[in-house]
């Protein structure tokens, strides 16, 4: 199995973590560790056309949204040219969400129809950025000993363990049906409170919510539509540990 990542630098370190022995290449516009192709995906220059898997995963700017379905058809043209299983990485977004990021992934899904569809929701894990919930509240605690939820702390959400995204996605590509687009994430429903209070258990760091606002109430993946039947491997006790591990080393 020779893959091929485009853009999306957590999924591509998320599998080299989960699976080390993998051939791993990414296409992005800034350097990664390990082999690296410079380009844009919707211009990229076509390397060697050896890749036997290939995940187009577009990054979370609002720049590059509305280039998406531009993008994914390079990328299709390649996988085409490399006889390669292309997985598109969408969002729960997609399912019902109303912005222009939404839009643009419901958009790109069509003309993924005839490829692997992973619509992807929340996740905990060393390879992802802190500016998101959970993540930002383990390096709050491991930096200053307290953590601070800037909202009213009542929106719900399930983080996945990063290895258990890894594993879906393969599984898709190997095992699931074209066109369809499964849901990828954690069945286990947290409020940004409990996911806070979570973290202060482990790290022993002070809890204050300091806002009185509300973002997406609800951002849960479709038990129906998820990948087998979504249950992760490890509890948000178990992945909020594993993180605090590796960022510590």
């Amino acid at each position: 199995m020779k893959i091929l990542v485009t853009g999306g630098g957590f999924i591509g370190r998320a599998l080299r973590r989960e699976y080390p022995s993998l051939s791993i290449t990414f296409l992005s516009r800034n350097k990664k560790p390990g082999p690296w192709i410079k380009g844009e995906v919707t211009a990229f220059k076509f390397p060697e056309p050896d890749f036997t898997h290939i995940i187009h995963a577009p990054l979370f700017e609002p720049i590059w949204y509305k280039s998406e379905p531009e993008g994914f058809q390079r990328v299709k043209e390649f996988a085409k040219l490399c006889n390669a299983k292309l997985l598109y990485v969408s969002s729960g977004a997609a399912q019902d969400g109303t912005d222009d990021y939404a839009h643009w992934k419901r958009v790109t899904e069509k003309l993924a129809h005839e490829d692997y569809i992973a619509r992807l929701y929340a996740f905990i894990g060393p390879d992802l950025q802190p500016r998101y919930a959970i993540m930002d509240f383990i390096h709050q605690a491991m930096k200053t000993g307290h953590i601070t939820i800037k909202g009213d702390g009542q929106n719900t959400r399930s983080w996945m363990w990063q290895g258990d995204m890894a594993k879906s996605l393969i599984g898709i590509m190997e095992d699931g049906y074209k066109g369809k687009p499964y849901e990828v994430g954690s069945f286990e429903p947290h409020t940004i409170t409990s996911g806070a209070m979570a973290v202060s258990r482990e790290t022993g760091a002070t809890v204050s919510i300091e806002g009185n606002t509300q973002g997406t109430m609800s951002y849960l993946p479709f038990y129906s539509r998820m990948w087998r039947d979504g249950r992760p491997y490890k509890p948000l006790e178990e992945s909020i540990r594993l993180t605090i591990k590796a960022w510590a080393s």
